[in-house]
């Protein structure tokens, strides 16, 4: 076996593991069906015979689809006033639990499930960030000492300040276990926040936890760490 083959062999099976690792099977069918369908169209090896006959392909394809659309809206509803009053009977006749109860159940149900899979998929594209937190003290009285928390939220490569400074972050202190000071604040344009609490100037043990919520595109991210 030669080297060129062996390199393929590899390069084959380590794009099936990432395909199966992020679940990118659809896109790779649907290019592999491309490709396929790209060299059977091919005639006397002019390739603008066979980009155009692709893109029809793709269109009739896609108006296929629509009308399929169409089609399962226009019937669905009398289907399902049909069917489901049979299968809640069914269930009940069998002692069999149903999510739901009626029409109006259902189209509840599947609207959760819809936004359940949207949220997965969104998280999913989402870019990954930290909270970084740093202590301030300033003197304010004899025997006071003014506690500044400050805080960023990281900024990954390829994101604007526009898109991933937007937002709220939970800052909540703890002095001994017990809760000084649980508030909501926004991002600054820089990304930055803060929060200052006032005790007094003696050893104090105090935990701060800031708890980033994200927002379109950046995923949520906390940090907690301790100071006195």
């Amino acid at each position: 076996m030669t080297k060129p083959t062996r390199v393929s062999y590899v390069f084959i099976v380590v794009t099936l593991v990432v395909v199966a690792w992020l679940h990118l099977a659809t896109p790779l069918i649907t290019v592999l069906f491309g490709y396929f369908a790209l060299s059977k169209l091919s005639f006397g090896g002019r390739k603008w015979i066979a980009s155009c006959l692709f893109i029809i392909l793709v269109f009739a394809i896609f108006y296929g689809f629509v009308f399929f659309l169409k089609a399962a809206f226009a019937t669905l509803p009398d289907i399902a006033s049909t069917s489901i009053p049979l299968i809640i009977q069914y269930a009940r006749q069998h002692g069999l639990e149903m999510p739901f109860t009626d029409l109006d159940g259902l189209k509840v149900m599947a609207l959760e499930t819809v936004k359940d899979e949207l949220r997965s998929l969104g998280n999913f594209a989402k870019f990954a960030t930290k909270v970084t937190t740093k202590i301030q003290k300033t003197k304010v009285k004899a025997n006071k000492v003014k506690r500044t928390i400050r805080g960023k939220i990281a900024i990954p490569a390829h994101v604007t300040k526009a898109q991933a400074c937007t937002g709220k972050v939970t800052v909540q202190i703890k002095r001994r276990g017990r809760s000084v000071l649980n508030q909501q604040v926004s991002l600054s344009k820089s990304c930055t926040f803060s929060r200052s609490v006032i005790a007094a100037r003696g050893k104090q043990s105090f935990s701060v936890t800031a708890k980033f919520g994200g927002n379109t595109v950046l995923k949520t991210a906390s940090q907690t760490r301790r100071f006195s």
